[in-house]
């Protein structure tokens, strides 16, 4: 027992440094982590409430770090991107889904919601150019989503605003997620 005893005294004297180096570094993580939670909170102004209530925190986070992404016609990378690889790029960071295509391609890969039945992360699709579904947006709730535009980049609109009521086609929901 004695034995026993010594020995785990003597692991704790060795390794009790790095048990308060990896404290130090959890609370640098910690504190790391709050302050980008602010900065997303900040970010979305309004929609604190749904950014509390989110089950995808990284969803914000993605869309957060998009922000400052202008908009290019076929863009995929952080140099522009489009409605489509602005949604592609956050189901791959934040749901870890592999998506491709333009907006008419993922809007094959969805089954329709009801719009009173939308849920964080179903898509939103629209018909703006020759009544073809030409632009996709992702829900976030409280009738908000975003998606990219050509003037403005990365931004939150409502579905309340009269451009997207006119322009309004379906919601859908990928899939594999039903």
């Amino acid at each position: 027992m004695m034995k026993w005893l010594v020995c785990v005294l003597f692991v704790f004297a060795v390794l009790k440094p790095s048990f308060a180096q990896d404290s130090a570094q959890v609370e640098a993580v910690d504190s790391a982590q709050l302050l980008f939670d602010n900065e997303v909170r900040a970010f979305f102004q309004e929609l604190d409430s749904l950014y509390d209530a989110s089950e995808c925190k990284e969803l914000y986070a993605c869309v957060y770090e998009l922000k400052d992404v202008p908009y290019k016609f076929y863009g995929r990378s952080d140099s522009g991107i489009d409605c489509s690889g602005f949604t592609i790029r956050l189901f791959e960071k934040a749901y870890n889904e592999n998506l491709s295509g333009g907006s008419s391609d993922l809007f094959l890969k969805t089954t329709e919601v009801d719009t009173s039945m939308l849920q964080e992360g179903d898509l939103l699709f629209f018909k703006i150019a020759k009544n073809r579904i030409s632009h996709v947006g992702v829900y976030l709730g409280n009738r908000r989503f975003v998606h990219t535009t050509t003037k403005a980049g990365v931004i939150v609109s409502s579905l309340d605003e009269a451009y997207y009521q006119k322009y309004f086609y379906k919601a859908g929901r990928l899939k594999d997620w039903i």
